[in-house]
Formats: structure tokens, C-alpha cells, sequence
């Protein structure tokens, strides 16, 4: 329930899953201008490969 631009979560189980979107959403489908617009999960996976192919 929206009131005056802030969410009125019903209990904690709600506003938890709710955060934990939001956080999904943050680091998997939003796209960054600061990493190449690549999302922050795909610049991860970027620079551990980068990493092992130096390692090996």
C-alpha cells in the first residue's frame, strides 16, 4: 500500500521480499553506466574470468 510516495509493508515477511526484488533487480537486470552498462552480476563474471585466465 502506497501513502504519500512510501510503502506501508502489512509485516516483515512482506517488506523482506520486497527488498530482496529489489535487490535482485539492482544487481541482475539493471544495466550500469559506470561498468560498461553491463549489470553488476555480468561485470562480476567479466573480471573473475579475467582474473583466472592471468592465474592459468
Amino acid at each position: 500500500m502506497r501513502i504519500q510516495g512510501h510503502i506501508k509493508f502489512d509485516n516483515m515477511r512482506q517488506l523482506r521480499q520486497t527488498v530482496n526484488q529489489y535487490i535482485y533487480w539492482y544487481n541482475n537486470d539493471r544495466v550500469h553506466s559506470a561498468l560498461d552498462y553491463k549489470t553488476p552480476v555480468e561485470k562480476e563474471m567479466e573480471l573473475r574470468n579475467i582474473n583466472l585466465k592471468s592465474i592459468a
